[in-house]
């Protein structure tokens, strides 16, 4: 019984290719209150746990984009990942 636990929790988390570009690109489309600008980088494939990932990107974005609308402001959140040596980065403006 033990062994079918552990079966399925590989099959779910299972690591997997994909291109960070489409990554963030899905993820940026899932975002519709605020405009969302990307500054991309060289194309990166990644092998890794893509539901995690996404997820990750998901609550980076949602974040930003409540911080922006708290301010009662039109603003635009940024995803730059241009600059891969020192981690993706997130941040908004309320011009």
């Amino acid at each position: 019984m033990a062994g079918g636990c552990v079966a399925s929790v590989v099959e779910i988390n299972q690591d997997c290719e994909c291109s960070i570009t489409t990554l963030v690109e899905l993820v940026t489309g899932l975002e519709d209150r605020v405009d969302v600008t990307v500054i991309a980088g060289p194309e990166v494939v990644l092998n890794a746990d893509l539901d995690q990932l996404d997820q990750m990107l998901i609550n980076l974005l949602r974040d930003r984009v409540a911080v922006i609308c708290c301010a009662r402001h039109p603003g635009i959140a940024t995803i730059n990942y241009s600059d891969l040596d020192s981690g993706p980065k997130t941040s908004g403006s309320s011009n």
